[in-house]
């Protein structure tokens, strides 16, 4: 197949990824690989699967639905999802299968407090500065949580 000149083609070079992300870990502190949106559109589970080959510990992505399809295809490291809101079907999901999910707003951790006691456990982070999804420019979040 001829390749359409009209169109623009992103070809995603998986080891360049594992340099920079390798360049960026070797400064000593914890790196975050950010997989959302399909890897920015590099392919989600290949850019994750080479960046826990890379060492990385913790991966985070915007939207429960995208942890949820790292752990059905079979990452169990830690995941981070947090462009979440409130109402999303994906929560209680996330939370048996050990995403950590970000709070934003007071209705997120009603949704992630009440899927935590449906499920025996619990697991919150405290949303602050970012004033993502609902988060109030004045609001700071502190959680506590225990079942």
């Amino acid at each position: 197949m001829t390749a359409d000149p009209t169109r623009a083609e992103a070809v995603i070079e998986l080891g360049a990824i594992a340099a920079n992300y390798e360049r960026l870990s070797s400064a000593g502190v914890p790196v975050m690989g950010i997989v959302k949106a399909d890897g920015y559109g590099h392919g989600a589970l290949q850019v994750a699967r080479m960046l826990r080959e890379s060492g990385a510990q913790w991966l985070g992505v915007a939207l429960p639905s995208e942890a949820l399809e790292l752990r059905a295809a079979g990452d169990r490291g830690r995941l981070l999802a947090w462009l979440w809101v409130p109402g999303d079907p994906g929560v209680m999901d996330c939370i048996a299968a050990d995403v950590d999910l970000s709070i934003s707003c007071e209705q997120s951790l009603i949704d992630v407090v009440s899927a935590a006691r449906g499920l025996g456990k619990a697991s919150a982070h405290s949303h602050q500065g970012r004033h993502r999804s609902d988060a109030k420019r004045s609001s700071t979040l502190v959680v506590g949580l225990g079942l």
